[in-house]
């Protein structure tokens, strides 16, 4: 990973600039003591941050009334925190995962997925009869990529007109 930078100014004799690489670090709270002529000590936390976090869909219905798909979820990391989720999409069954959106971690307590619409118009114009797959995956404050979930599927269907009366 990236050291860690630290600058310090002095009015008289100069900027100061030190790195301090982070292998091998244990995950967790640590804090570097640095002192220098003239300017006393300075103690500097950081959290070491490796694993990365996790994140799951809530499960989809196998097919669905309508043509915007709700999407919600949830992920965790015991380390930094979610920062944010990456959301991609399949159409149809041999198609390619695409990037649609990402969103950002409610809160660093409950890092929920909150309900997102795809559809019906972006990112793509959603069809009845037509089966729309889903996986997501988190990023964390740290930088760490989580894997991606397993996919999960719905298939859209037209909602019933009650205005056509069938029973004739």
């Amino acid at each position: 990973g990236a050291p860690l930078s630290l600058s310090f100014a002095a009015p008289l004799t100069g900027t100061y600039q030190a790195d301090f690489p982070l292998t091998g670090l244990a995950e967790g709270l640590h804090t570097l003591t640095v002192g220098l002529p003239g300017a006393g000590v300075q103690d500097v936390s950081f959290e070491v941050d490796h694993t990365p976090p996790t994140a799951t869909l809530n499960t989809l219905p196998g097919n669905f009334p309508g043509l915007s798909i709700p999407l919600s979820g949830m992920g965790g990391d015991d380390g930094s925190g979610v920062d944010y989720y990456e959301i991609q999409y399949a159409v149809g069954t041999t198609a390619t995962w695409t990037t649609w959106t990402t969103v950002t971690a409610s809160t660093e307590e409950y890092p929920a997925l909150d309900i997102t619409a795809f559809g019906p118009y972006a990112p793509v114009q959603v069809q009845y009869n037509q089966w729309y797959y889903f996986r997501v995956r988190a990023v964390d404050r740290a930088g760490n990529v989580g894997a991606f979930s397993p996919a999960d599927y719905i298939e859209t269907y037209p909602l019933p007109n009650p205005a056509v009366d069938r029973s004739q």
